[in-house]
């Protein structure tokens, strides 16, 4: 009975010690430096050889080879507190800075590369400021009429640029706002029918080049079935919406 229960605590021991040495391999084969290397590494030479020697006494059995056996157990109990006592802060104390370094590292990487950007940047925003710059943005009419002919003029001949004869326009309304602003508003509520694809394009146009003009209130009304064919061509939509603009003249308050 005795001897059975030596056999299994010292298989067990056995394994459980190569199991150790095994994971403390596999760690210092794939940890990602040297500090993180020699910590997994510190298994294989502690705890790993502690439970193998102590199988090993186990199977031997009190021996010349068990005093042996001990001598050898101190030596590594030995070297492992030396480890603890001298050297085993100096590996944590590097590992935390191998983190911060890492950590750094990235940031610093992430501040070159929009460093690196910062004259491409520039020139963009140097781009869009004389694209866009303020003179440019008002309506070029002198009053409320001629800016609304102008606006219905421009979407004319964005249709005819960017849809061909895929749009039509079906009314063009002038509005006057109702609430006096800084500048006077110029709006003209549209109705046309066209497909979605050429009025992403017609409004993309719209809204993308001077002078500034907003489109707003969008509707899209799918035609019903009993209307005529030629109002159910392929893709083509009721499409209502105002298209608003400001003169450079404000309004006296």
């Amino acid at each position: 009975m005795l001897a059975t229960l030596l056999d299994v605590s010292s298989w067990f021991l056995l394994s459980i010690g190569g199991l150790f040495v095994f994971i403390g391999g596999i760690g210092a084969l794939r940890m990602p430096d040297l500090y993180t290397r020699m910590h997994a590494a510190s298994i294989t030479d502690s705890i790993g050889p502690i439970l193998i020697i102590v199988g090993i006494m186990l199977q031997a059995g009190l021996s010349l080879a068990t005093i042996k056996l001990a001598a050898i157990l101190l030596f590594v109990i030995a070297v492992i507190l030396v480890y603890l006592v001298g050297f085993h802060w100096f590996i944590l104390r590097h590992i935390e800075y191998s983190g911060e370094i890492s950590d750094l590292s990235g940031q610093l990487g992430r501040f070159q590369r929009v460093a690196a950007e910062k004259e491409h940047y520039e020139s963009l925003l140097e781009d869009l400021e004389n694209r866009k710059s303020d003179e440019n943005l008002f309506l070029e009419g002198s009053n409320f009429n001629e800016a609304a002919a102008e606006m219905s003029e421009r979407l004319g001949q964005m249709i005819d640029l960017q849809a061909e004869n895929n749009c039509q326009i079906v009314s063009r309304q002038p509005v006057k706002p109702r609430v006096q602003e800084r500048f006077e508003k110029v709006t003209v509520n549209v109705r046309m029918r066209c497909g979605i694809e050429d009025f992403e394009k017609v409004l993309y146009t719209l809204e993308t080049t001077v002078p500034m003009v907003i489109a707003d209130e969008v509707t899209i009304i799918k035609p019903r079935s009993r209307r005529r064919a030629s109002n159910q061509s392929s893709g083509t939509l009721d499409i209502r919406f105002n298209m608003s603009g400001y003169l450079a003249k404000g309004n006296e308050p």
